[in-house]
C-alpha cells in the first residue's frame, strides 16, 4: 500500500494521536506502575476517547456569501424598517 492510502486509515482510528497519547499516559500516571493489564487499557481508553472526542467536533462552517457575512460582521446585520 502506498504512503498516501495509510493516511486516511490511520486518521481515521486515531483522529487526535497526540490526545490518545497523552491519554494513555495519564493513565499510566494514575496507576502509578507499568504492567501489562495498565498499559494495554490505557492504550484502549486513550484510543477510545480519542475517537470519541473526534466524534464531538462540530463540522467546519462554510460560507456561501462572502458579501452578507462582512455585512453581518461590520455593520451588524442588514437592517430593515419596519
Amino acid at each position: 500500500m502506498s504512503r498516501i492510502m495509510i493516511r486516511p486509515i490511520i486518521r481515521r482510528l486515531l483522529p487526535y494521536p497526540l490526545l490518545s497519547a497523552l491519554l494513555a499516559l495519564t493513565w499510566l500516571l494514575l496507576n502509578q506502575r507499568i504492567a501489562a493489564g495498565h498499559v494495554l487499557l490505557g492504550v484502549a481508553l486513550g484510543v477510545a476517547l480519542g475517537k470519541v472526542f473526534g466524534l464531538l467536533r462540530p463540522p467546519k462552517a462554510r460560507i456561501r456569501n462572502y458579501l452578507l457575512a462582512l455585512c453581518n460582521s461590520c455593520c451588524g446585520g442588514p437592517r430593515h424598517r419596519a
